[in-house]
């Protein structure tokens, strides 16, 4: 029994070496794979900082781009406006000036049209100068409150 049982432990034994030399190489392996990984994670990281680098890049050129683009249209848009509110403020001071000023210069065209048949009442008067000035000036001032009133 003794020398069965001593060849089953040498067996063992055996069997016991080839596993702590197969545990060595498996050892060996995974040290390899483990330098593989941190060298191609060192590389990943490498790429990863290009590709961010690059990516800024992008995003800085399409920024650019976009605020070049809403500055030009903002620009048109802005020129259209003032065409659009110059047309719209000339038709209102025409209407005013049909509406408003026009029938008040018939009337007092009428009031004085026994005087005006003289020929040239007021040339040379400074104050016939001073009254239509002074008128001119009042029908102006209305016209440009009146369109410059919100």
């Amino acid at each position: 029994m003794s020398s069965a049982r001593e060849a089953l432990i040498a067996e063992a034994l055996g069997d016991v070496g080839a596993l702590l030399d197969r545990v060595e190489m498996v050892s060996a392996a995974l040290q390899d794979t483990c330098q593989a990984v941190v060298q191609a994670s060192a590389d990943l990281k490498a790429e990863t900082a290009t590709a961010n680098r690059s990516a800024a890049l992008v995003m800085e050129n399409a920024t650019t781009q976009a605020l070049r683009h809403m500055a030009r249209r903002s620009d048109e848009i802005a020129r259209a406006a003032a065409e659009t509110e110059t047309r719209a403020m000339e038709a209102a001071a025409r209407k005013l000036f049909k509406d408003e000023l026009a029938p008040a210069f018939n009337r007092l065209a009428r009031s004085l049209g026994g005087r005006a048949e003289t020929p040239k009442p007021f040339r040379g008067s400074p104050a016939a100068h001073a009254v239509t000035a002074i008128a001119a000036s009042a029908a102006t001032w209305t016209l440009a409150v009146f369109l410059l009133t919100p």
